[in-house]
This record gives C-alpha cells, sequence and structure tokens, in this order.
C-alpha cells in the first residue's frame, strides 16, 4: 500500500465501508465526526442507541473457544 496523506485511507475506508461512507479527512479534521454516518450529508450519528436499540435488546451467540492459531514466543515477550 502507498499512501501520500491519511485522507487517501479516510477516503478508501469510505468507498468501501458504507457505515463509514460520509466520515473523510476533510470533515473529520477540524471538528471530528460521529459514526455511523453513511454520506457525506449525514451530521454522524452521536448516540447510537439515545432513544432504543436498532434491533431490540440485543443478539447474542454463544460461540465454542478456540484456542489460538500460534502461541507468543520468546521474541514477541522481548520488549
Amino acid at each position: 500500500m502507498s499512501y501520500d496523506h491519511p485522507s487517501q485511507i479516510m477516503e478508501e475506508v469510505a468507498k468501501l465501508t458504507p457505515s463509514y461512507g460520509g466520515i473523510y479527512y476533510d470533515r473529520i479534521e477540524k471538528d471530528g465526526l460521529y459514526w455511523p454516518c453513511p454520506n457525506r450529508a449525514h451530521p454522524g450519528t452521536p448516540f447510537l442507541h439515545k432513544d432504543r436499540f436498532s434491533r431490540g435488546l440485543g443478539l447474542f451467540h454463544a460461540i465454542e473457544y478456540l484456542p489460538p492459531e500460534e502461541l507468543p514466543d520468546k521474541n514477541y515477550l522481548i520488549c
């Protein structure tokens, strides 16, 4: 990847991720912007679940524990 400026990264994220569609560097550089923000006209979402949850009280799934594929070795632990 070769980016010349952080704005290019944000532009790519906005193009590929619908909930970030309106989050561009020029909009966040000065005052910030809350996610989700689906397009440039959207003001951002300062409170995602202010009055209600978007999908009931939530959707949870129990999953089986899987150990990590790789554990830290002595090289990882050296600071």
